[in-house]
């Protein structure tokens, strides 16, 4: 049977690993936030989301390892993890893992460019002669349209005269 001091202590202990993940998991968020650039909205439903979610961990990590009780030293433990965290890895973490999704992406992008120069260049070779198809078939469109026009134009004042003549007989 485990005497209550080591229950407390794994307890106690515990509850500085959840800070120490919910510190963990709220910079993943600020690096998130550092490469996209959200909104003031979107950053308001993120922190209540994530703050919804960490008070569900808190208390899952407390049901599971005292038993559901909420004792004062396990938001002492759980502020102890965040201090640790925040003061030993944050900024390392901060800056290492924002300069490498940066870089990843810079990376992701020049290979794109490599990997679609071919058709980047077949669209440059053909562009003009399709541009020089295209305006002239506009054109040919754009005459046929005026002849019709002009057509309809007669045929309706040729029916206008038919029906006067048909009228006055």
């Amino acid at each position: 049977m485990q005497s209550a001091l080591t229950v407390e202590t794994g307890f106690f202990l515990a509850s500085i690993t959840t800070g120490i993940v919910a510190a963990f998991l709220y910079d993943i968020l600020r690096v998130s936030r550092r490469i996209l650039g959200p909104g003031d909205i979107v950053v308001t439903i993120e922190d209540i989301l994530f703050i919804a979610s960490l008070a569900f961990i808190v208390f899952y990590a407390a049901y599971k390892k005292n038993n559901g009780e909420i004792r004062w030293h396990g938001f002492i433990g759980n502020g102890l993890g965040i201090g640790l965290y925040a003061f030993t890895i944050r900024n390392r973490f901060l800056n290492l893992s924002t300069f490498l999704i940066k870089w990843l992406l810079k990376l992701t992008e020049k290979i794109l460019r490599i990997l679609f120069f071919p058709i980047r260049l077949i669209f440059l070779v053909f562009k003009k002669p399709v541009s020089i198809i295209i305006w002239y078939t506009g054109r040919g469109v754009r005459r046929a349209r005026r002849i019709l026009n002009k057509n309809r134009a007669r045929l309706s004042v040729r029916l206008k005269n038919t029906y006067y003549i048909l009228r006055k007989k």
